[in-house]
């Protein structure tokens, strides 16, 4: 399956008519009716080839929240109009489930390719996108349109997980998953929380032979907990029911309407006080600490890195325009506020 991530980070635009267009929350209010119309006629078009229809399971990145800023914010700009789109899964004979997604997802690709310029609001350039982005014409205004691609399996699991806090980037909530993810070995990215083992033992997630993939979770509201019972199974087979701290029964999950980094490291300050709750580091090494207050520190440090490492990225070096140097600012700001509401929460 397409990595929702790299869309997401990508940015930028696929045709040079779009370079002009400001994305406003006003602009998604006209497009949004344009994609609708796109969805019901690209429907009735793959039905004839006999394929289940695509569905639009909502914006994601900064676009989640297009209504909300149309009443209280309308002059604010948005980098893209990012579209979780849930493609079917019909083709049945791949090697695996990941082949049987991709091969899925192409024939739609191909299929919005073929279209390109020959509906009156989708554009020609259209086809130089591969089909994973539509250049619609709307008025006098180009736009382009990125469709994220998910399944069905994993639609609540994606809609939350590539959807920011509002008013801070989206990268404040991602990071908090790659840091979790580098220290227990595990992914945490477009089809939930995954490990692999290898004769029981949790191994890097890069390795290929001889592993077996274990689904940990794929639900947003829970997945903090699905995380915690894991662990406490992993490094303690014997145990059946475990005693819950208040923190992580309050908060268990995420609310994919209304995502708060606050809550995500609540959250992981409850999972880390739940294990030493259940005498989890009496008799073991988890993630390289023995308590509670260690494990919440060295998933503060992660955090830290992987959000400091950020800034020396090469677009940083390239940038040379006033509004180039203003995103690299914004950048820099809610990489502190990031690092300021983890460091409160995980202590």
């Amino acid at each position: 399956m397409i990595k929702l991530m790299d869309i997401l980070a990508e940015g930028g635009w696929a045709s040079a008519k779009t370079q002009g267009t400001e994305i406003t929350p006003k602009l998604v209010a006209k497009v949004m009716p344009v994609v609708n119309k796109f969805i019901k006629d690209f429907n009735a078009i793959v039905d004839k080839d006999d394929k289940p229809p695509i569905k639009l399971v909502s914006p994601v990145g900064s676009t989640k929240y297009w209504e909300k800023d149309l009443k209280s914010n309308p002059d604010t700009h948005y980098g893209d109009i990012d579209l979780l789109i849930s493609f079917p899964v019909w083709y049945k004979d791949g090697k695996n489930s990941r082949e049987n997604e991709n091969k899925s997802i192409k024939y739609y690709y191909d299929k919005i390719v073929e279209l390109s310029g020959k509906l009156p609001y989708l554009d020609s350039d259209t086809k130089n996108t591969g089909g994973k982005n539509l250049i619609l014409k709307i008025g006098d205004d180009y736009v382009q349109v990125d469709f994220v691609a998910t399944t069905p399996e994993y639609e609540d699991w994606t809609q939350g997980r590539f959807t920011p806090e509002h008013g801070l980037k989206g990268f404040t909530v991602g990071k908090l998953f790659t840091a979790l993810g580098n220290l227990f070995n595990l992914s945490m990215g477009d089809r939930g929380i995954l490990g692999k083992m290898k004769q029981g033992v949790l191994v890097p997630t890069k390795m290929q032979k001889d592993v077996e993939i274990i689904k940990i979770s794929k639900s947003y509201k829970t997945f903090i907990r699905d995380l915690t019972e894991f662990i406490l199974k992993y490094y303690d087979p014997k145990i059946k029911k475990y005693k819950e701290h208040p923190e992580l029964k309050k908060f268990k999950g995420l609310n994919p309407e209304n995502v708060k980094l606050a809550n995500f490291a609540k959250g992981v300050a409850g999972m880390a006080k739940t294990l030493e709750l259940n005498g989890l580091f009496d008799k073991n090494d988890v993630a390289g600490t023995r308590s509670a207050k260690e494990l919440m520190k060295k998933i503060r440090d992660e955090y830290q890195k992987v959000m400091l490492a950020q800034l020396s990225g090469s677009k940083f070096k390239k940038a040379n325009t006033p509004e180039a140097y203003q995103a690299i600012e914004k950048v820099k700001k809610h990489t502190k506020e990031g690092i300021n509401i983890v460091n409160k929460y995980l202590k």
